[in-house]
């Protein structure tokens, strides 16, 4: 499951990265989205890793290796980040989704 979780992830980030792909001609717009774009590439990559460390968690209890219950906190972390931070992506997607539309309405000398 927690592999289907980061495809799904993935697929998100695909999606967020054509947006802002479409958006290179128009620089600041393109560029609205790049610190939530980065931040999407970060969740992404740790639900990945931890994907990975879950699984060989388990399939070191399955074959008897290793501290059980270490092994059993590995999954059980693999599966609190699937269910608390993986989810940050669509909340960031989003973000980027939603255009620069609303910073653009910023008048700069007011920052």
């Amino acid at each position: 499951q927690n592999a289907s979780r980061v495809r799904a992830a993935v697929a998100t980030t695909r999606d967020s990265l054509d947006v802002i792909l479409a958006r290179a001609n128009a620089p600041r717009d393109a560029a609205a989205g790049g610190v939530d774009f980065l931040m999407m590439l970060g969740f992404v990559t740790g639900g990945w890793q931890m994907a990975r460390a879950g699984a060989a968690a388990a399939k070191a209890v399955a074959a008897g290796e290793g501290d059980p219950a270490f092994m059993t906190a590995k999954e059980s972390t693999a599966s609190a980040y699937m269910a608390y931070c993986l989810p940050e992506v669509d909340g960031l997607a989003a973000k980027i989704q939603q255009g620069p539309g609303a910073l653009a309405a910023i008048d700069p000398a007011l920052l």
